[in-house]
């Protein structure tokens, strides 16, 4: 998972099922954030790449199942 971190607008990618889990994570971790605060902008940008990930997966189901078995070995 890759995270920029800037004060105006922190940047997550996404790119296994591992890293949606940690994102999920830090999501609940972050979920009660206050408005306009640095971690409630980091828990947008997690929001969205989770958002972006389930698309990706739902549009492509091959590479989503390809991901699942990495995890396993």
């Amino acid at each position: 998972m890759t995270l920029r971190h800037s004060p105006e607008q922190p940047t997550v990618a996404i790119n296994t099922s591992a890293e949606y889990a940690a994102a999920r994570r830090e999501v609940k971790r972050l979920r009660n954030a206050e408005p306009g605060t640095v971690d409630a902008l980091t828990l947008q940008a997690f929001s969205a790449a989770m958002e972006a990930y389930d698309a990706r997966q739902k549009a492509d189901p091959v590479t989503a199942n390809a991901d699942e078995s990495q995890n396993d070995e």
